[in-house]
């Protein structure tokens, strides 16, 4: 109480509008459209990005076989000798590493 002035208890600030209800559910409808309209493509986006690191993995899958290949058949030519899966040479064992075989 202020110099005889009694304060009515109540929220403070700006009093809302009268907001027509039927407007309101229309802008509620729309965001809602748009929310999944985002989603929709935010979800699209992913799929191509796994989709593209997929045949990125593959590919490299692939040159690694190559890779490893190569790397044993110089090895193999190194040692003097080409060798066939199941075959032996004197009495070592010969084993197969990515098609080619390896003498250990």
């Amino acid at each position: 109480m202020v110099a005889g002035k009694v304060k009515k208890p109540g929220k403070r600030g700006r009093k809302p509008a009268k907001i027509d209800l039927k407007a309101k559910l229309e802008r509620s409808r729309q965001s809602a459209r748009e929310c999944r309209a985002r989603k929709k493509l935010r979800y699209q986006y992913l799929e191509e990005l796994v989709s593209s690191k997929e045949r990125a993995i593959c590919a490299l899958r692939e040159e690694l076989d190559m890779v490893i290949t190569l790397s044993n058949w110089g090895v193999v030519q190194k040692a003097g000798y080409v060798t066939y899966p199941g075959m032996s040479r004197g009495n070592s064992v010969v084993t197969t590493l990515g098609g080619i075989g390896m003498k250990f």
